[in-house]
């Protein structure tokens, strides 16, 4: 394995990076013709646009949101600000469809959480975002970004001293609803996970390319994609997001045209690109070695169809590699090897309660996808409750300790620390550990549902109603509720066609009584596109359950506990 050679921040990685002429970022349009930049051009843009950023009385420390669609505008602004000193805090930008006023109250906590003074922001939203903050008091100055590119000033050399313990950027994660933290990553912390990944995955910056379409707002797009090939000086090909939700073919189309070798994405990527392949007369995906897939718990099914389909095109099983990570880790914290097949553990549909994990060879099983080992210098326990040390094959709360480990989140003109048990991160993620150290992911402590005084891990509970006919997958809540007797479940999932509803609920609750031993107290069948989601495409139980107890959740059919 290459060495990776890095600087100590992705400052100074900005810096060494402009006086290259390899090639950097290739920026693929809507239309799937490429812009190529080199490293070189890539400096010159960036610390350009620093000097401007600077002129406008931004300095160090200082936290400018950023909320734009154009990857390369994003990778400019964003690399401007990391070079300067000035804080970055990516943000969704406005969706095209959906509540307009509900987006502009989340981005409004958000840019307060974080204490923002400026937004910047694509040209055609940043009137809206004029006059809502008009009305917002304490609302950032906008500014376009057309006005910063137009008012570009030449490269100033008195860059501000940056070191490792510097704070980088602030991420939100994608789940960050009424309450957001924004989580502060160091330079430190980068370079470390970025060091720790490329030893996971055999990388080498001078043979490999990458190929993403995942949102640069987030962390897996965000350091995934921008910050590890600017701290490598690899080439790295972007797509907007926009354009793969239109046209998901132009994933796997750019992975062909430009011999992409690293790639990521989460269950939705897949699906999608397995259901809507590119139109190339022979497809080829040879050179694509690993695809980390990650940002939720990995769906098996989902996996395995995508192999299957590309297998013909050159695509190996074992190129697909699972990975579980988190934001208060800066990314990545344990990862599947591109040498070994994905591994699942089968997990008796009858013994799906938490305690210990009882694997079977029954194809009936429901299957656990392993995401391998910690990374280099990072370690990972299970515990219960109290805290104590839990077992191989015993699920309890994944705990996290390691130098990619973040201070905490920003609060009060600085960062607020998290609480660590003793260095240990508690993640609030559930799993368990096999007898060789590898992760296996089930969901989330405070989606645990109870029913009748025992512990249910909702995926496994959702992975049976996923497998009925008119159930669209991925698209399912199971939660608990009180009542007079006691806690019980509640199952709401969206369908696949609002006219063919009949009957679907008591397959549901049949299904659960049959295979589980679960009687809900309600199913609920849903419309298309209404159960609530995160901005990465992952189910809000939680919120799903407010909207519940609200009497808020759309329903095109139910059927109640007799």
């Amino acid at each position: 394995m290459k060495t990776l050679d890095i600087a100590a921040t992705l400052a100074e990685a900005i810096l060494n990076n402009s006086e290259r002429d390899s090639p950097g970022f290739t920026f693929v349009d809507g239309r799937a013709s490429a812009q190529d930049v080199t490293w070189r051009q890539q400096g010159m843009s960036v610390l350009a646009l620093a000097a401007t950023l600077h002129r406008i009385g931004l300095a160090k420390g200082d936290r400018v949101a950023l909320t734009l669609k154009d990857p390369h505008d994003f990778v400019d602004v964003f690399l401007a600000c990391v070079v300067r000193g000035i804080l970055p805090v990516p943000l969704a930008p406005a969706p095209t469809f959906g509540d307009a006023q509900t987006y502009m109250e989340h981005l409004r906590l958000m840019l307060s959480a974080a204490e923002c003074s400026h937004l910047i922001t694509a040209s055609d939203e940043a009137s809206s975002l004029v006059s809502f903050g008009a009305s917002s008091p304490g609302f950032p100055r906008v500014i376009a970004v057309s006005w910063l590119r137009e008012n570009r000033t030449r490269a100033d050399d008195s860059m501000p001293t940056i070191g490792p313990h510097d704070p980088c950027f602030i991420q939100f994660s994608s789940g960050s609803t009424y309450s957001p933290k924004g989580v502060v990553i160091s330079h430190r912390n980068l370079v470390s996970n970025c060091r720790a990944t490329h030893e996971r995955l055999d990388s080498d910056p001078e043979a490999d390319v990458g190929v993403n379409w995942l949102p640069l707002y987030h962390d897996m797009g965000l350091i995934g994609s921008v910050v590890t090939p600017t701290l490598s000086a690899g080439r790295q090909v972007l797509i907007p997001t926009q354009a793969f939700a239109a046209r998901p073919g132009i994933w796997l189309k750019a992975v062909h045209d430009h011999g992409g070798t690293i790639s990521a994405t989460n269950n939705f990527g897949l699906r999608a690109a397995t259901k809507r392949p590119p139109r190339v007369e022979r497809l080829d995906l040879r050179r694509l070695r690993a695809v980390i897939v990650g940002g939720e718990q990995v769906n098996h099914t989902t996996v395995s169809s995508f192999v299957h389909r590309f297998a013909s095109s050159g695509l190996r099983a074992e190129a697909l590699c699972a990975a579980y990570g988190l934001a208060e880790a800066t990314l990545c914290v344990a990862s599947q090897s591109p040498r070994a097949r994905p591994r699942v553990v089968r997990v008796d549909p009858n013994r799906n309660h938490l305690g210990a994990v009882e694997p079977t060879s029954r194809s009936a099983g429901h299957p656990v996808v392993g995401c391998g080992s910690a990374l280099k210098g990072h370690q990972i326990t299970i515990r219960d409750q109290a805290g104590g040390l839990l077992k191989e094959n015993e699920i309890g709360e994944i705990w996290v300790q390691g130098p990619s480990v973040t201070a905490g989140y920003w609060g009060s003109g600085g960062v607020r620390e998290h609480p660590l048990s003793g260095g240990w991160l508690r993640t609030g993620d559930l799993g368990f550990l096999n007898g060789e150290a590898e992760l296996f992911v089930v969901g989330r402590v405070k989606e645990i549902v109870i029913v009748a005084g025992r512990n249910y891990a909702p995926h496994g509970i959702e992975h049976e109603v996923e497998r009925i006919e008119g159930v669209r997958p991925e698209r399912v809540a199971a939660f608990s509720v009180g009542s007079v007797q006691g806690d019980e479940l509640v199952v709401a999932f969206e369908c696949r066609n609002p006219t063919k509803v009949d009957g679907l609920a008591r397959k549901v609750r049949m299904t659960l009584a049959t295979r589980l031993g679960l009687r809900p107290r309600e199913v609920i069948v849903m419309p298309p596109w209404t159960l609530p989601m995160t901005t990465s495409g992952k189910v809000q139980r939680l919120k799903t359950k407010a909207a519940y107890d609200a009497g808020l959740l759309p329903r095109l059919n139910t059927i109640e506990a007799q």
